[in-house]
C-alpha cells in the first residue's frame, strides 16, 4: 500500500466506490458484506478479482456482491424446433444463460438453470441493472435479448423466441462440422454402436433424416441471433 493510503481493509462510499493508492505490485481486491455471497457461488461470502497488475492503472472496477433483498430474478422463456410443442418430456434440460454489461461483450455471470417441459426458466439472486442476455442449449445456437432490465425485488420475465437447432458440436455455429458428426451417426439409434446423441437433433433416440432437416434449415447461421428474428422453419417431430 501507499504511505498515503493505508486503510486496509477499507469501506466503501454510499455509492459503493472505493480507491487506493497503491505501490507498484501484484494486488486482488476482494469485497465482502455481512449477509452477501459471490453471485456465482452462495457459499461464498466474498468476491474477488483476478490478480491485477500495478501499473497501469485500473479504474472502473466493478466487483459485484449478491444481497438479500437487493437481487432480482428473471423468469425466461424459449421454444425448441423439431421436439413436439410445450410441454413435450423433450424440452426439459439443462440451459446455459450469460448476462453480459448491456451493449457490451464483458460477461457478468454465467448459469445454468435446467429449463422445464414448457421452455421456462429462472435465475435468481442477479444484482438489479440492465443486461444482454444470451440464453443456449448444447444442440441449438443461442439467443440474445438486448438490454433486459432487472429490478431489485421483483422478476422480470423475457421470452427468447425459438432456439435454432443443429449445433451438433455446440459452438454456436452451424457448419459442415456439425453435418459431419451427423452424417457419421446417421441411421443409428440409442444403444448401437457409433450412436452419437449430439447428432438427435429430436432426441427421438435415433439420427435420422428428421435431424438433417433441422440442421439443413439452420445451416451456415451463427449465434447469438436476437431475439424474435426469424430463423429456419423446420417442423420435424
Amino acid at each position: 500500500m501507499s504511505s498515503a493510503n493505508t486503510r486496509n481493509p477499507d469501506t466503501t462510499d454510499a455509492q459503493g466506490h472505493l480507491g487506493w493508492d497503491v505501490a507498484p505490485g501484484f494486488y486482488k481486491v476482494r469485497a465482502e458484506k455481512t449477509g452477501c455471497t459471490a453471485p456465482n457461488n452462495p457459499a461464498q461470502a466474498f468476491n474477488e478479482t483476478a490478480v491485477l497488475s500495478i501499473p497501469p492503472l485500473v479504474v472502473d472496477l466493478e466487483i459485484r456482491l449478491n444481497c438479500p433483498g437487493g437481487t432480482s430474478t428473471l423468469n425466461g422463456s424459449v421454444v425448441f424446433q423439431g421436439k413436439g410443442v410445450a410441454g413435450d418430456a423433450r424440452w426439459a434440460g439443462p440451459l446455459s444463460v450469460q448476462l453480459f454489461q448491456a451493449g457490451t461483450s464483458t460477461l457478468v455471470t454465467l448459469v445454468k438453470p435446467t429449463g422445464s417441459a414448457n421452455g421456462t426458466f429462472t435465475v435468481t439472486g442477479i444484482a438489479p441493472g440492465s443486461y444482454d442476455v444470451e440464453v443456449k442449449q448444447a444442440q441449438t445456437l443461442s439467443r440474445r435479448a438486448n438490454a433486459v432490465v432487472l429490478t431489485a425485488g421483483s422478476a422480470t420475465t423475457q421470452s427468447f423466441g425459438t432456439l435454432p437447432a443443429g449445433d451438433v458440436d455446440n459452438n454456436n455455429t452451424i457448419t459442415i462440422i456439425d453435418f459431419s458428426i451427423l452424417r457419421a451417426s446417421f441411421g443409428l439409434s440409442d444403444g448401437q454402436t457409433g450412436y452419437d446423441a449430439r447428432a438427435d437433433l429430436n432426441k427421438n433416440g435415433t439420427v435420422d433424416v428428421l435431424d438433417f432437416s433441422l440442421l439443413r434449415a439452420n445451416f451456415g447461421l451463427a449465434g447469438p441471433v436476437v431475439a424474435g428474428a426469424a430463423v429456419g422453419a423446420a417442423s420435424a417431430r
